[in-house]
């Protein structure tokens, strides 16, 4: 019953609060009565009953000479009609009854008929004549009307009760309801602003009390909740904006993006980064460990043990990280780059960002454009700056290594007449022709370059002497048998070719040395009659043959 009424509406709490405290009111009021009026009735009545009764024993105190037996009944019953007596009795001293009225079953033990005990007050009254006893005058007082008078009392006080009850109830309608009612309203008005309505209206023109205070501060609570939730929805719209357009931009961006937060959970990937790793669009990979996403490209990866180390050195990083490239089995090249992207009060960060690129194309061209870089065009040989890289490279290790390098330099006798007498076009097929010959003929240890105009040169290491004579023989040979037809006649050419070796008995400071004793060398051939060649010989005037080309 308590945990029902709890749960009821304010406003009937009110009202069974009032009504108990009402009926606990009216019940001690009407205790307090009983206890009240009970014994002064009770006193009250005997006190005039015991007043009557001794008058009536002075009017009998004469004597009994006086009166005779009929006189006495007679005087007896007129007193029990007009007082208010059950019944009178006159006893003598022997107790021998004189003369009795009314009804005297109740006076006697056991008595049959009459009115109840407790109807009927009981009492003796002494009889003295002359200071002498001559009897004794017993009464019973009728106290029925006693009970009358109670019920009447009680009548009064149960009107009176419903009165207040009724004059409670009117207090409850006026003043009660006038403080519930602003409360209802309060209430509603705020169980509407919790379902979203921010334009509920608090009750107005209550008085400046707690009730009117606290309606004001609800509405003014209303206003700055409502106009921090339009501010909330203006900044999470202008969010909501700005991240629709990032990702529009970053679905279109040529570069995979992957986005984890600090406990490496996948929260946004776009499709090229499925496309790079052969991610399926259909699966669902927000919330997923990136450890799922590197398992499924690791079968992907040419070295995935390569790059799980590569990956698990970029974790340990907390900046932009270095990018570094992975060749996928298909022969694509996918560049990986990674930072850690701190909130906007770089106190802490809030994940890490991968970005993804497939860079097989530009490796291509970087392939390529080295190609080209050491490459000469019309022939396909190696150039001449690749021929110095290499010769300075091979030089070194050489020294290092204490082991022999040879450089074998030749270029086209009288190649200018070819040009002028045939033109430039058949002097270039027959560049072609000897670099395409030469390069088929060359072995594992020798590297051949096409160092400008008509001049070539042949790196050899670790050859012994003898092992590049027999280069030199086989080259000059090789030149000197190729035929080109140029306007239905017969041409050949011949070389001359200069030799340079370096030992590690040798005393060259560089390669460059050793390319110079190779060019002196050549023209050391030609001196010496052309289409031959001729090994560096110091002794031998270094200027020798230089017109002779």
């Amino acid at each position: 019953m308590f945990d029902w009424l709890l749960s009821r509406p304010l406003q009937l709490k009110f009202f069974f609060s009032t009504l108990m405290l009402a009926g606990i009111s009216l019940l001690a009021l009407m205790l307090s009565a009983l206890q009240v009026i009970n014994p002064f009735l009770s006193r009250h009545i005997g006190q005039d009953m015991q007043d009557r009764t001794y008058i009536l024993a002075s009017t009998l105190m004469v004597g009994p000479a006086a009166h005779d037996q009929a006189d006495l009944r007679r005087l007896l019953r007129d007193v029990t009609k007009m007082q208010g007596y059950c019944y009178l009795t006159v006893q003598d001293t022997a107790g021998k009854l004189l003369a009795s009225a009314g009804n005297t079953a109740a006076a006697s033990p056991g008595g049959g008929s009459g009115l109840p005990d407790n109807n009927c007050h009981a009492g003796s009254v002494p009889l003295v004549h002359d200071g002498q006893p001559f009897g004794t005058l017993r009464y019973g007082v009728d106290l029925s009307f006693a009970e009358t008078l109670k019920a009447s009392l009680y009548s009064e006080l149960f009107f009176l009760a419903l009165l207040w009850l009724a004059i409670g109830a009117a207090m409850y309608f006026l003043l009660v309801r006038s403080l519930v009612k602003p409360l209802r309203e309060i209430t509603l008005a705020s169980e509407s602003m919790a379902h979203g309505n921010l334009n509920a209206v608090m009750p107005t023109g209550l008085p400046q009390d707690e009730l009117g205070k606290l309606a004001a501060s609800f509405g003014k609570m209303a206003a700055a909740l409502r106009e921090r939730i339009e501010t909330q929805q203006r900044y999470a719209h202008d969010v909501y904006t700005e991240q629709a357009r990032l990702n529009a931009l970053i679905s279109i961006l040529p570069v995979g993006v992957m986005f984890v937060d600090p406990a490496r959970r996948v929260q946004y990937i776009n499709l090229e980064c499925r496309r790079l790793w052969g991610l399926p669009e259909s699966e669902d990979y927000i919330g997923q460990p990136d450890s799922a996403l590197l398992a499924h490209a690791r079968h992907l990866i040419a070295q995935p043990d390569e790059f799980a180390l590569q990956v698990e050195g970029v974790l340990k990083e907390y900046g932009a990280t270095a990018p570094f490239d992975t060749r996928l089995l298909n022969n694509s090249i996918v560049r990986s780059r990674s930072c850690v992207v701190p909130d906007a009060a770089a106190e802490r960060y809030i994940g890490r960002m991968w970005m993804f690129e497939d860079v097989s194309e530009e490796h291509m061209k970087l392939q390529e454009a080295q190609l080209r870089a050491d490459r000469d065009v019309l022939t396909g040989l190696y150039n001449r700056r690749r021929f110095q890289n290499d010769a300075e490279r091979m030089f070194a290790q050489a020294h290092r290594n204490n082991r022999r390098l040879s450089l074998l330099y030749f270029d086209l006798d009288d190649f200018k007449g070819v040009n002028d007498a045939y033109g430039h076009a058949a002097g270039d097929s027959i560049l072609k022709g000897i670099a395409q010959i030469l390069s088929l003929q060359s072995r594992r240890n020798e590297e051949l370059y096409r160092v400008g105009g008509d001049e070539f040169a042949i790196l050899v290491a670790d050859a012994e002497r003898f092992q590049i004579e027999a280069l030199a023989r086989r080259v000059i040979a090789t030149v000197e048998k190729l035929q080109f037809g140029f306007g239905g006649q017969e041409v050949h050419v011949r070389c001359s070719m200069g030799i340079a070796t370096c030992s590690p008995k040798d005393i060259q400071d560089s390669a460059a040395d050793l390319m110079q004793q190779a060019d002196i060398a050549m023209y050391q051939a030609k001196h010496f009659g052309k289409n031959r060649w001729h090994f560096f010989d110091p002794e031998q005037p270094l200027d020798l043959g230089k017109d002779s080309r």
